[in-house]
Protein backbone atom coordinates (compact mmCIF):
# COMPACT_ATOMS: atom_id res chain seq x y z
CA UNK A 1 0.00 0.00 0.00
CA UNK A 2 1.24 3.43 -0.69
CA UNK A 3 -0.98 5.37 1.52
CA UNK A 4 1.64 6.35 3.95
CA UNK A 5 2.71 9.12 0.88
CA UNK A 6 0.01 10.88 0.86
CA UNK A 7 -0.56 13.62 3.50
CA UNK A 8 -2.65 13.60 5.77
CA UNK A 9 -5.45 16.27 5.90
CA UNK A 10 -5.38 18.80 9.14
CA UNK A 11 -7.82 19.32 10.99
CA UNK A 12 -11.05 21.19 9.58
CA UNK A 13 -9.95 21.25 6.11
CA UNK A 14 -11.77 19.70 3.14
CA UNK A 15 -12.10 20.06 -0.07
CA UNK A 16 -11.32 24.18 -1.14
CA UNK A 17 -9.99 26.07 -3.95
CA UNK A 18 -6.29 25.84 -2.32
CA UNK A 19 -4.82 23.64 -4.61
CA UNK A 20 -2.44 21.75 -1.76
CA UNK A 21 -5.94 21.01 0.32
CA UNK A 22 -7.27 19.44 -2.80
CA UNK A 23 -4.44 16.67 -2.76
CA UNK A 24 -4.98 16.43 1.34
CA UNK A 25 -8.05 14.95 2.07
CA UNK A 26 -8.62 12.84 5.19
CA UNK A 27 -8.94 8.88 5.27
CA UNK A 28 -11.48 7.63 6.68
CA UNK A 29 -11.93 4.28 5.05
CA UNK A 30 -10.11 2.41 2.36
CA UNK A 31 -11.42 0.08 -0.15
CA UNK A 32 -8.77 -1.49 -2.15
CA UNK A 33 -9.46 -3.37 -4.93
CA UNK A 34 -7.16 -5.70 -7.09
CA UNK A 35 -8.65 -8.34 -9.80
CA UNK A 36 -5.44 -10.85 -8.27
CA UNK A 37 -6.34 -11.74 -4.47
CA UNK A 38 -2.66 -12.98 -4.12
CA UNK A 39 -1.58 -9.09 -4.86
CA UNK A 40 -5.14 -7.90 -2.09
CA UNK A 41 -3.12 -11.01 0.08
CA UNK A 42 0.37 -9.10 -0.12
CA UNK A 43 -1.69 -5.55 0.70
CA UNK A 44 -3.26 -7.21 3.65
CA UNK A 45 0.06 -7.84 5.03
CA UNK A 46 0.77 -4.00 5.02
CA UNK A 47 -2.41 -2.94 6.56
CA UNK A 48 0.04 -1.98 9.56
CA UNK A 49 2.18 0.77 7.13
CA UNK A 50 -1.62 3.07 7.04
CA UNK A 51 -1.73 5.95 8.33
CA UNK A 52 -2.91 5.50 12.45
CA UNK A 53 -5.76 7.73 11.22
CA UNK A 54 -7.05 4.89 9.16
CA UNK A 55 -9.05 2.12 11.58
CA UNK A 56 -8.02 -1.10 10.61
CA UNK A 57 -11.98 -1.94 10.86
CA UNK A 58 -12.38 0.58 8.03
CA UNK A 59 -10.56 -0.81 5.18
CA UNK A 60 -11.54 -3.42 3.14
CA UNK A 61 -10.29 -5.39 0.44
CA UNK A 62 -12.23 -6.56 -2.50
CA UNK A 63 -11.25 -8.98 -5.65
CA UNK A 64 -12.89 -6.83 -8.73
CA UNK A 65 -11.96 -5.43 -11.94
CA UNK A 66 -11.20 -1.56 -12.40
CA UNK A 67 -12.73 -1.77 -15.75
CA UNK A 68 -16.00 -2.55 -14.12
CA UNK A 69 -15.77 -1.51 -11.31
CA UNK A 70 -18.48 -3.62 -8.43
CA UNK A 71 -19.63 -0.21 -6.46
CA UNK A 72 -22.76 2.00 -7.28
CA UNK A 73 -22.33 5.56 -8.59
CA UNK A 74 -20.99 8.77 -6.86
CA UNK A 75 -19.90 6.33 -3.66
CA UNK A 76 -15.84 7.55 -3.14
CA UNK A 77 -14.37 11.12 -2.36
CA UNK A 78 -11.22 9.50 -3.61
CA UNK A 79 -9.95 7.31 -6.44
CA UNK A 80 -5.86 7.04 -6.16
CA UNK A 81 -4.62 4.80 -8.73
CA UNK A 82 -0.47 4.50 -9.04
CA UNK A 83 1.25 2.94 -11.61
CA UNK A 84 -1.79 1.20 -12.78
CA UNK A 85 -2.77 2.06 -16.00
CA UNK A 86 -0.23 1.42 -18.14
CA UNK A 87 -1.00 -2.34 -17.48
CA UNK A 88 -4.90 -1.78 -17.77
CA UNK A 89 -6.06 -2.78 -21.56
CA UNK A 90 -8.19 -0.18 -22.01
CA UNK A 91 -7.52 2.99 -20.08
CA UNK A 92 -9.89 5.20 -20.68
CA UNK A 93 -12.75 2.73 -19.73
CA UNK A 94 -10.80 2.08 -16.03
CA UNK A 95 -10.59 6.18 -15.66
CA UNK A 96 -14.21 6.32 -17.32
CA UNK A 97 -14.94 3.91 -14.47
CA UNK A 98 -13.19 6.02 -11.84
CA UNK A 99 -15.19 8.70 -13.03
CA UNK A 100 -18.37 6.66 -12.74
CA UNK A 101 -17.92 6.56 -9.15
CA UNK A 102 -16.83 9.30 -7.48
CA UNK A 103 -18.75 11.93 -5.71
CA UNK A 104 -19.24 15.24 -7.71
CA UNK A 105 -16.18 17.16 -6.98
CA UNK A 106 -14.65 13.79 -5.96
CA UNK A 107 -10.52 13.75 -6.75
CA UNK A 108 -8.62 11.22 -9.27
CA UNK A 109 -5.12 11.09 -7.86
CA UNK A 110 -2.66 9.38 -10.23
CA UNK A 111 0.93 8.82 -10.51
CA UNK A 112 1.86 6.94 -13.48
CA UNK A 113 4.38 6.64 -16.10
CA UNK A 114 4.19 9.00 -18.92
CA UNK A 115 5.00 9.35 -22.42
CA UNK A 116 8.73 10.91 -22.75
CA UNK A 117 11.56 10.25 -24.25
CA UNK A 118 12.92 8.51 -21.28
CA UNK A 119 9.91 5.96 -21.20
CA UNK A 120 10.62 5.32 -24.86
CA UNK A 121 13.60 4.44 -24.42
CA UNK A 122 12.75 2.02 -20.78
CA UNK A 123 9.85 0.68 -23.00
CA UNK A 124 11.61 -1.37 -25.44
CA UNK A 125 14.04 -3.06 -22.75
CA UNK A 126 11.35 -4.41 -20.30
CA UNK A 127 13.44 -6.13 -17.84
CA UNK A 128 10.20 -8.34 -16.06
CA UNK A 129 7.11 -10.10 -16.06
CA UNK A 130 5.79 -6.28 -14.71
CA UNK A 131 7.79 -4.37 -16.92
CA UNK A 132 6.93 -5.95 -20.13
CA UNK A 133 3.22 -6.08 -19.58
CA UNK A 134 3.10 -2.18 -18.46
CA UNK A 135 3.24 0.34 -21.20
CA UNK A 136 5.10 3.49 -20.20
CA UNK A 137 4.52 5.71 -22.91
CA UNK A 138 0.85 6.40 -22.60
CA UNK A 139 -0.06 10.16 -22.21
CA UNK A 140 -1.50 10.38 -18.94
CA UNK A 141 -3.16 14.16 -19.45
CA UNK A 142 -4.11 12.74 -23.15
CA UNK A 143 -6.21 9.39 -21.34
CA UNK A 144 -8.04 11.92 -18.57
CA UNK A 145 -8.91 14.25 -21.85
CA UNK A 146 -10.87 11.29 -22.92
CA UNK A 147 -13.05 10.23 -20.46
CA UNK A 148 -16.77 10.33 -21.02
CA UNK A 149 -17.84 14.11 -20.03
CA UNK A 150 -20.83 13.80 -17.23
CA UNK A 151 -23.45 16.37 -17.56
CA UNK A 152 -21.33 18.34 -15.59
CA UNK A 153 -18.07 18.27 -17.97
CA UNK A 154 -15.33 15.31 -17.41
CA UNK A 155 -12.24 16.15 -15.06
CA UNK A 156 -10.68 19.57 -13.98
CA UNK A 157 -6.68 18.97 -13.80
CA UNK A 158 -6.23 20.79 -10.90
CA UNK A 159 -2.33 20.11 -10.16
CA UNK A 160 0.17 17.78 -11.92
CA UNK A 161 3.46 17.49 -12.43
CA UNK A 162 6.26 15.12 -14.02
CA UNK A 163 9.69 13.47 -12.72
CA UNK A 164 12.56 12.06 -13.95
CA UNK A 165 12.88 13.80 -17.12
CA UNK A 166 8.66 13.59 -18.04
CA UNK A 167 9.07 9.76 -17.13
CA UNK A 168 6.15 9.91 -14.16
CA UNK A 169 3.42 12.04 -13.72
CA UNK A 170 1.13 13.19 -11.22
CA UNK A 171 -1.99 14.01 -11.37
CA UNK A 172 -4.73 15.42 -8.92
CA UNK A 173 -7.75 15.60 -11.21
CA UNK A 174 -11.65 16.83 -9.94
CA UNK A 175 -14.97 15.38 -11.07
CA UNK A 176 -16.64 18.23 -12.56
Amino acid sequence: LNLPYYPSQKDGDNHNDDETATTTAAITSLTAIDLSPEMLSRAKQKQNLLPKSISTSKVTFQVGDASQLPFESNTFDTVIDTFGLCVFEDPVLVLNEAYRVLKPNGLLLLAETDDSLPSRILGSARINDVSRTCRPDDNVLGLIQKVVRGSNGGFEIVQTETYAGGMFRRVVARKQ
